[in-house]
């Protein structure tokens, strides 16, 4: 059981890491992800205490199978697809299931069928520790900086080691077949390693001269389309703005400065820092989020923890368009507010985004009014200028208009400037929706990117009723109808919403999941296996239901929370689900266990597809706290 659960905990943090450069950063779908990986592992356990399978030495070797093909499936999806085609969201739940679901179940299986001869207690306590060690295993080699497919191979060829040191150790009747599945299963992973530079490539249309695993995401730097090209996730994370675009970026905010600018801070540069050597006294400091995209006189760093001694004239954020929860933080309230102490009084700051020209659409329309509305919450004026591109302009002084720039310019004085009429600037500072406001609390950029990605497909807006519907059936069919299955799967909701809620926040505040969330499982897990050394826990329900409400609100009004809190939460909520959970009375562990997970399959669906998108951080907090509350007055009149 340790080390399937070992093995498990590490193919689940390196498929999630495949799913979101695959399906391009979405964190929407992180929900989803975990919800089929425990409703598939809750299925697994009540199926192996039923029924028995195939013997140790050809269920690990189909094991290992699944999991190397699932692997190579995920990576090949991309082949099926054009070119920068976005994947519809019909797609995403089959191709889920199809990749993963093998290897979830095969875990599951295995608890259940020891946990007909083993006592829970002491499962739940082995798997939970084999867990966290998987997870450790992973963060430590994401530290190296190791290719994915590596890591999985070397997983995976400790856990055949392990399975199948005892049966090689202890020589029977079975011995020699023995030895021939364990050369087999590590010819399927030694081809799973050498396959990975090969296989890595399927995902992407360019020639890519490099991959490396970055702070927020898989990037590849390709330089066919005739310059560097930075991919993040599979989109475009970093190229150089056409020359007119930023001009405008760069010259526009510039001369709106009351006086020439002699300290300028630019946030992602794509070209910010070139056009700003124009200002010859001007003193630069450029900040990139990537090590590898630190050069050119930019380094690398975190805005968040920046301390300047002056503040800035100019600051200039080149982050693009806010699609993701990593890229939405630079458009929250929170990081406004931190541009306003850095730019002081009388400085600037200022953004520009590839809207239309001429005429929005209805959606950028609505995301343009989102931001506009949310900067101008942080500072005294604000204005935007229409041209190659909508550039947002923001200062606690007055913004001057007309301006025009103090140095030479090719395209901005002669043409974009010289056709910008009073009409088009008009247009541009008017708000049809003034009441949306996008903070980490309450991330409306994610519910906005949500409409916008079904209506691209002409999918109703409620398609994720029907995915729930069906994890509704499945969650019915794999959970037993007593006391303690509801109190724990009602647990398993809360934990799972509040463990999605924990991820999103760090993602919208810092950036870097993708680099940390192993950090995050790690904790988790070992809360769950602390958790299962517990004998007694009264008013669990209740417990449970206050601490994911008053931490989840900590982490909303703390500042820039550090990352050890949040790691002390995430394994708090696992220390109290998993005390919960061995302190139960059962006849069947099995049966609880599939509870539990089927609870988790809701909670972590429904937080990142539908509570934290409509209702915030804070509303999902309060939801949580009812739901544990109704579930222990139950408790106390059943």
């Amino acid at each position: 059981m340790f080390a399937t659960g070992f093995v498990a905990a590490a193919v689940q943090i390196l498929f999630l890491r495949e799913f979101l450069s695959i399906f391009s950063g979405n964190e929407l779908v992180i929900g989803m992800i975990f919800g089929f990986w425990l409703l598939s592992t809750a299925a697994g356990s009540r199926i192996g205490s039923r029924d028995d399978f195939a013997s140790i030495e050809r269920f690990t070797f189909l094991y290992i199978i699944s999991i190397a093909a699932g692997f190579l499936m995920l990576r090949a999806v991309r082949l099926f697809y054009h070119p920068g085609e976005i994947i519809p969201p019909l797609h995403i739940p089959l191709i889920v299931l199809l990749t993963q679901s093998a290897a979830a179940l095969s875990g599951g299986l295995v608890f259940g069928k020891l946990s007909r001869i083993i006592d829970g207690v002491k499962l739940y306590f082995v798997e939970s520790a084999g867990t966290a060690a998987g997870f450790i295993g992973v963060s430590l080699c994401s530290i190296r900086q190791l290719p994915n497919g590596d890591i999985l191979a070397g997983m995976l060829a400790l856990f055949a080691m392990a399975a199948y040191s005892l049966k090689i150790a202890f020589p029977s009747r079975n011995c020699r077949g023995s030895m021939w599945y364990f050369i087999a299963s590590l010819v399927v992973i030694a081809g799973l390693a050498a396959m990975d530079q090969l296989s890595v490539r399927w995902k992407y249309a360019l020639t890519i001269e490099s991959i490396i695993d970055g702070y927020e995401g898989e990037m590849a730097l390709s330089r066919e389309a005739g310059g560097p090209i930075t991919f993040l996730n599979n989109t475009v994370y970093r190229a150089d703005m056409p020359l007119p675009s930023i001009e405008q970026a760069v010259h526009v905010p510039a001369s709106m400065h009351m006086g020439l600018p002699h300290r300028a801070l630019v946030i992602g540069n794509p070209g910010f820092v070139r056009e700003l050597r124009k200002y010859g006294n001007m003193r630069v400091t450029c900040l990139e989020t990537e090590p590898s995209l630190a050069n050119n006189g930019c380094a690398c760093g975190a805005i968040e923890t920046l301390k300047p001694q002056r503040t800035f004239d100019l600051i200039l954020l080149g982050a693009g368009m806010p699609m993701t929860a990593g890229t939405s933080r630079f458009y929250t309230t929170s990081f406004f507010r931190k541009m306003r102490q850095l730019a002081g009084d009388s400085g600037i700051f200022s953004f520009t985004l590839p809207l239309s020209e001429n005429f929005l659409s209805p959606q950028e329309q609505s995301l343009k009014d989102l931001l506009q509305v949310t900067l101008c919450r942080e500072f005294l004026h604000c204005s935007i200028m229409p041209g190659e591109g909508y550039t947002f302009i923001a200062s606690n002084q007055l913004l001057p208009w007309p301006a025009a720039p103090s140095v030479p310019t090719e395209y901005l004085a002669s043409y974009i400037l010289a056709s910008l009429t009073p009409e088009r600037m008009e247009k541009a500072q008017e708000v049809i929706d003034p009441v949306s406001i996008n903070t980490i609390n309450k991330p409306v950029i994610l519910l906005k990117t949500q409409r916008q990605w079904l209506h691209l497909f002409g999918i109703p807006f409620l398609f994720p009723a029907g995915v729930l519907f069906i994890l509704l059936i499945g969650a019915m069919v794999v959970s037993p109808r007593t006391r303690a299955a509801f109190s724990v799967g009602t647990s398993g909701f809360t934990a799972g919403a509040y463990s999605i809620a924990l991820l999103l926040v760090y993602q919208c505040t810092y950036g870097v999941l993708y680099s940390k969330i192993a950090m995050f499982m790690v904790a988790l897990a070992i809360g769950f296996m602390l958790g299962s050394r517990m004998t007694k826990f009264q008013f669990s329900d209740l417990v449970i239901g206050c601490y994911a409400a008053v931490t989840l609100c900590l982490l909303i009004w703390i500042v820039s929370p550090p990352l050890p809190l949040f790691l002390m939460f995430h394994s708090g909520i696992g220390f109290l689900a998993g005390a919960q959970f061995v302190t139960r009375r059962t006849p069947s562990w099995s049966g609880l266990y599939a509870a539990d997970l089927a609870g988790g399959v809701f909670g972590m669906t429904l937080a990142s597809t539908v509570f934290i998108p409509r209702f915030g951080m804070m509303g999902l907090a309060a939801l949580l706290g009812f739901i544990k509350l109704i579930a222990a007055a139950i408790q106390l009149r059943w």
